[in-house]
């Protein structure tokens, strides 16, 4: 799962590849029983690991694409990189 800003999509097969900015990682989250949910209503940031931001990334394979509400990229961008 990331959290960045869509900057191309492309056909590469049976699935799309993405080429995303200013991207974070999320390692594993709490407070969300799924990623609809997570994109939505965000995480627990206490219990939760989102690795640092990446200026670039791109991405194979990718399933689905979820708008994030404000309230949820507020609560990833809190999220820090440390180990719990």
């Amino acid at each position: 799962m990331h959290l960045g800003t869509v900057v191309e999509v492309g056909n590469g097969g049976m699935f799309s590849r993405a080429m995303l900015k200013d991207v974070r990682r999320i390692r594993y989250w709490y407070g969300a029983r799924s990623l609809s949910e997570l994109a939505i209503n965000g995480l627990y940031i206490e219990q939760s690991q989102v690795h640092i931001n990446v200026p670039e990334m791109y991405i194979e394979d990718c399933i689905e694409f979820i708008p994030a509400t404000e309230i949820a990229i507020a609560s990833i961008e809190a999220t820090t990189n440390e180990s719990k």
